[in-house]
């Protein structure tokens, strides 16, 4: 199933399914701000699509997942994912597996509702890990690449994906949303313990220089590649050893 195919669905989805909205507003507001919003849907889920080998049997991480869509997209394509997710979310993954079994195997797509360390995922297991708007959330962030970077197998893949921290008038809403407090506690009545969550505003590969020198962990992970796509901006492919290269300045003792 191609994107296109995908959308067609997922749209009569929406219409069908008011739950999922507001987190998806692709059938409100005018024809034009519907053509935007598919376009920047279409383009985030192409660029996943294009950076997953298909035609391996691999294991795929989906942290933070959401509503799943993503891993339903793949499993209408016949890949397997283990998700993982919090809050609300987690209670429309059911209605949503009654819809996609009609033009696929959504028992593809497993999830959890669990925070990412109470997980017991296995070392080396997982050829590629989904990061989707969820990496400037996780805290503690230093446990997290280390978690990724004994889970990712050896020549494994991260696609990370992150808002452009360039585009101001998106910076300076979230700003008025979160303000500067950068991680929150909070009580998950689910899982009857308190959590921290990460609220800054945008982790973007311009502020990349501190925060791998800040994150050692990053730069020794076994990753081939780093996907960047940064949203409202041109798609990007960033290769550790590039970025050692563009910045010479970062500590030897950590380039890979």
């Amino acid at each position: 199933m191609n994107t296109e195919r995908f959308f067609e669905l997922f749209f009569k989805e929406l219409q069908d399914n008011k739950n999922l909205y507001p987190y998806y507003k692709l059938t409100e507001g005018s024809l034009k701000q519907q053509a935007f919003r598919k376009e920047y849907f279409l383009q985030r889920l192409s660029f996943i699509d294009k950076n997953i080998d298909k035609t391996k049997d691999n294991k795929i991480f989906d942290c933070g997942c959401g509503y799943g869509t993503t891993a339903i997209f793949l499993a209408m394509q016949g890949v397997s994912t283990y998700g993982v997710t919090l809050e609300f979310y987690y209670k429309e993954l059911e209605n949503r597996r009654k819809y996609w079994k009609e033009y696929g195997d959504t028992s593809l797509f497993e999830c959890k509702y669990d925070d990412l360390f109470g997980l017991q995922l296995l070392e080396n297991s997982y050829d590629y890990i989904i990061l989707q708007d969820t990496l400037h959330h996780l805290e503690p962030l230093k446990n997290s690449l280390e978690l990724f970077y004994r889970i990712l197998k050896p020549k494994g893949k991260i696609i990370l994906v992150e808002e452009n921290g360039n585009c101001l008038p998106q910076v300076f809403k979230l700003y008025l949303q979160r303000g500067n407090k950068r991680v929150i506690d909070y009580y998950d009545e689910v899982l009857g313990k308190s959590l921290q969550m990460g609220m800054k505003i945008y982790v973007h590969k311009r502020l990349g220089k501190n925060f791998l020198k800040n994150q050692a962990l990053l730069l020794r992970m076994r990753i081939q590649n780093i996907y960047d796509y940064s949203l409202r901006s041109s798609t990007t492919l960033q290769t550790l050893p590039n970025l050692f290269k563009e910045n010479p300045e970062l500590p030897k003792a950590t380039q890979c």
